[in-house]
This record gives C-alpha cells, structure tokens and sequence, in this order.
C-alpha cells in the first residue's frame, strides 16, 4: 500500500499542534494558576492566532484531499457543538458559540458547494467579503443568532470565538 501522505501538510500540523500546546498551557497558567501572562496582546496573543491560522490552512486543503469533507465537517460540528454545551455548564458566562470547531466543521461542509464555483468568483468573493466586513467592525446587533457570521451583540463575552466572517 503506498504511503499517499503529504510531509509538508503533516509538518504543518505538528507545528500547529505545538503552538496551539503552547498557548493553551500559556492560558491555563494565566487562569487557573493566577501567573501574569498576558495572552489577549502581544506575543502570546499572535502565537494562538498563528495556531489557529495554520489549522484553518491546513483543513482548507485538507478538504480537497477528502472523500466526503461533508460527513467529516457534520462530525467537527458536532464535536463543536458539544464543546459549546460542556462550556456552557462549566464557564456559563463565557461559553463557546462559534468557536474554531465551529468554523472548520462548517467550512468542510460548504466545500463540495464551494469547489464548484470558478475560482476566479471565489477570489472575488472573498474580496468583497474582506473588505465589507471593515465596515462592520463597529456594529452591534440585539441577537445572538448572527453571531456565526461576525455580528456581536453588546455584552459578549467567550473563550474561543472565529466566526466565518471576521471583522477587524
């Protein structure tokens, strides 16, 4: 049986993994052990973020290489929706909407719809979407139901929020 992985895309993910390691353990001591790292700026606040960007990368491509990115996105949302419950009761403040899991379950789904577009559309869309979602940075809404797109509401308040799309 030939071996059909990519080391690159595999490197990519250990040094996703190791970051995501790092700033986790970062957050807990600041949390939990009451140590004084701030992790919301600065470098600590940039090391997650790459993290959580190279996931992103990753499970984009990863998708083309998938037999059925629908059925494994339905399985990532669902492990997203019940981290979202478990966070409820445990953080009810705080708690998990449209967390990371949230945003790749999704994106897997909308693959087989996405793949069928031209390419050229899509990089248009997601230029337009880029530069509307600046003009919403400021904007609050009174519903929480639009929070998967980028829209908050006065209050909110999570540990993990990537919505699909992310005002600056």
């Amino acid at each position: 049986m030939e071996n059909r992985r990519i080391f690159e895309i595999d490197l990519l993910r250990t040094v996703a993994i190791i970051l995501m390691i790092i700033f986790h353990i970062v957050y807990d001591l600041n949390e939990f052990a009451g140590i004084d790292i701030n992790y919301k700026s600065g470098f600590w606040y940039w090391e997650g973020r790459i993290a959580a960007l190279i996931f992103i990368f990753i499970s984009g491509i990863s998708s083309g290489f998938s037999k059925n990115s629908f059925k494994r996105g339905v399985k990532v949302l669902g492990l997203g929706m019940g981290i979202t419950i478990v966070t409820y009761i445990v953080i009810r403040e705080q708690y998990i909407r449209f967390g990371i899991l949230h945003l790749l379950g999704t994106g897997m789904i909308l693959f087989p719809l996405l793949k069928r577009i031209n390419n050229y559309i899509l990089l248009l869309l997601s230029g337009v979407i880029i530069i509307t979602s600046a003009m919403f940075n400021d904007i609050l809404v009174n519903t929480s139901l639009l929070l998967p797109f980028g829209f908050m509401y006065g209050g909110f308040n999570t540990v993990d929020y990537y919505p699909l799309f992310h005002t600056f």
